[in-house]
């Protein structure tokens, strides 16, 4: 018996709460990474060196969220449920083509 690949969730709603999630809570990360690098001495306290990430990082964030946005409303539009992880649906060669390629270049 082989055993069974974990698969995407069924419902887009769950995909497109993960992605908003994942968006929001990127300031409290980066929060928590700038306050660790802060308490070991990485960065010089007097300096640019911590402000100027910081803006780079909320900065990107706005400007991040209406490509958040399309991506969630793309997502919700064509998202099909319960596929592998490998993102390869052999009834959907096309679909599957697409977003397999960039994936795996990506992981490259």
């Amino acid at each position: 018996m082989s055993p069974k690949l974990p698969l995407t969730p069924k419902r887009a709603v769950t995909v497109v709460a993960l992605l908003i999630a994942t968006h929001a809570v990127r300031p409290l990360v980066d929060q928590v990474y700038y306050r660790v690098g802060l308490r070991m001495g990485a960065f010089p306290t007097n300096a640019d060196s911590i402000g100027i990430p910081l803006a780079n990082a909320w900065t990107g964030w706005l400007i991040g969220w209406p490509l958040v946005i399309l991506v969630a409303a793309f997502l919700g539009r064509t998202y099909t449920g319960s596929l592998s992880f490998l993102l390869f649906d052999w009834s959907r060669i096309r679909w599957s083509l697409f977003w397999t390629i960039p994936i795996l270049i990506l992981c490259l």
